[in-house]
């Protein structure tokens, strides 16, 4: 078995951003300091180990690697997801490509169960809390000037986008909703009423086979993180509620014709487009309308499960990933999940459109 990295340089390559009084935020429950200035998670001397001080989630490198890349435990990851982890390790130099590829093979026969047993399916929210939390969301278009409910933080957002001309397209689509005013509905306990303001930009999370499983959500209202380690984030999952910890790990954001790719139905479309985050995500899939062509949408940990979704070897891959380090890493992921293929890179993807096929 290959011997984990240093946990420091780990978090590094994996792109998460230190604290100003040093430790990262947790990729477990999402806390990202344990007091003004220290990130949640601190680092054990000899650098062989993390933990969070908020959950007490830790482990070494490779367990912090497989909860920022599929957002759950090494101990569940399948092989395809090792292959994807490994390479990432292998790509920063944590582990030389030929123990990267050793360890990718032996990491789940470590235990003698491992090779024997399914790895667990990864815990989603309550699928009919989630259905009702969906069907209660409103219309795009509603926060517009003259809606039903003006928000003009919202339209704000969408403006500053580029979404306001798509939203009609969005909506006639059910791509994405507004979260309903905080009074209007029952919210579940992984999803509390206090969301309903800031992160009103909602969108389904499906499984790689289709499946509506999770929901995902957008701030409409600016943060900068960067500039204020303590600032909300501006996306949000489930959060963990009771003893349950949710999953967000191979789910995707998906138009009408990478859902039925997904599922299996139907004639396959003209080509996939994979892009990145939930704003690109819905600004392509909108400009796709008129062609046919699927899209899906992912995030970090979305990328390895692509390796399950039985995509036909003649379709055409577009990968449209942000230009900067972590679209680079996440470019690499899809190429370890799709091996053999030939990705044809669109960088940057803000500013092109896939209407009319010409620029895909």
């Amino acid at each position: 078995m290959v011997e984990a990295p240093g946990v420091a340089g780990a978090a590094r390559a994996l792109g998460l951003p230190f604290a100003p009084g040093g430790g990262i935020g947790c990729p477990v429950c999402g806390s990202p300091l344990r007091d003004g200035r220290r990130g949640a998670v601190g680092f054990r001397t000899d650098d062989r180990g993390w933990r969070c001080h908020r959950c007490g989630a830790g482990g070494d490198a490779l367990e912090l690697a497989s909860w920022v890349l599929f957002h759950r435990p090494k101990a569940g990851l399948e092989a395809s997801e090792w292959r994807v982890l490994f390479a990432e390790l292998a790509a920063h130099g944590l582990v030389p490509e030929s123990e990267g590829r050793q360890g990718a093979a032996s990491a789940r026969t470590a235990h003698p169960s491992a090779a024997l047993t399914a790895s667990p399916a990864p815990m989603r929210p309550p699928k009919v809390e989630v259905e009702a939390l969906w069907a209660a969301g409103l219309p795009l278009a509603s926060c517009l000037p003259g809606g039903e409910w003006p928000d003009p933080q919202a339209a704000s957002f969408f403006s500053a986008r580029g979404l306001g001309p798509l939203l009609p397209v969005i909506d006639a689509l059910s791509l994405a909703r507004l979260t309903p005013p905080a009074a209007a509905v029952r919210w579940p306990g992984w999803w509390p009423a206090g969301r309903a303001a800031r992160w009103r930009l909602l969108v389904q999370a499906v499984e790689v086979d289709g499946q509506p499983a999770s929901l995902h959500a957008r701030a409409v209202v600016c943060a900068h993180p960067e500039a204020n380690p303590s600032a909300p984030p501006k996306t949000l999952w489930p959060r963990a509620c009771g003893d349950h910890r949710f999953a967000a790990g191979g789910l995707f954001f998906a138009n009408p014709p990478a859902r039925a790719l997904l599922r299996g139905e139907g004639r396959s479309p003209p080509g996939l487009l994979l892009c990145e985050g939930l704003t690109d995500w819905l600004s392509a899939s909108a400009h796709a309308v008129n062609n046919g062509w699927a899209v899906l949408g992912g995030v970090s940990g979305s990328w390895a499960a692509l390796a399950r979704a039985g995509l036909p070897l003649s379709l055409p891959v577009v990968v449209g990933m942000d230009p900067d380090d972590a679209g680079a890493r996440y470019h690499a992921q899809i190429a370890a999940a799709l091996p053999g293929r030939r990705l044809v890179p669109l960088w940057p993807l803000r500013g092109q459109s896939t209407d009319g096929g010409a620029h895909v």
